[in-house]
């Protein structure tokens, strides 16, 4: 519901011009049932309403033809220049309309420029990501091979010093040996 403050009596009359067309009597219940608000400030915008409809009435009885044709004139000259100046405004509105679907279906356009590079993109760095899983591959490959080799390659080399000391005691044997033939001929 309604505060009463925001009760105007524009909003009472329509609501009282809506029940006279729906062929209601508006009354403050009524009126109240649809906006809220304080029975008062409704009672004094209800019989604002009525004293004007009541004064309508009598004006309507009291108007003469050529005062009334003339009136209806004046409301048929005011109406077109509202419509003329409603047409031009529509023929704006819809100028700027047309303006914002150009603009629109060139947002559109970039948008569709912009997302078929995106996937291009997309499908350049899914190909190029394969390439490198590759080259991985191979080089997680390759260093396996070269640990491998370098196992082999390090089973020589202690291979190689096994004998190297071999050899080396060899040569101390046969040089003791020479040595003490060399003091057994000498004695």
């Amino acid at each position: 519901m309604a505060k009463s403050d925001s009760i105007t009596y524009q909003a009472v009359a329509k609501i009282c011009m809506e029940m006279m067309n729906a062929g209601e009597k508006p009354s403050v219940r009524k009126i109240h049932a649809r906006l809220g608000g304080s029975f008062s400030t409704i009672t004094e915008h209800l019989n604002q309403w009525r004293a004007q409809q009541a004064l309508a009435q009598s004006c309507d009885n009291e108007l003469s033809a050529e005062f009334h044709q003339a009136l209806m004139a004046e409301f048929a000259r005011i109406t077109e220049a509202v419509k003329g100046k409603s047409r031009s405004l529509l023929a704006e509105k819809e100028e700027q309309l047309a303006e914002a679907v150009e603009i629109l279906g060139s947002y559109e356009a970039k948008l569709a420029d912009c997302e078929k590079r995106f996937h291009e993109t997309v499908e350049q760095a899914k190909a190029e990501q394969l390439v490198l899983e590759k080259k991985l591959a191979a080089a997680v490959g390759d260093a396996e091979s070269a640990k491998q080799r370098e196992l082999g390659l390090q089973e020589k080399i202690d291979l190689l010093i096994d004998k190297c000391h071999q050899a080396e005691l060899r040569a101390v044997i046969a040089e003791t040996k020479i040595e003490k033939q060399g003091k057994d001929k000498s004695k």
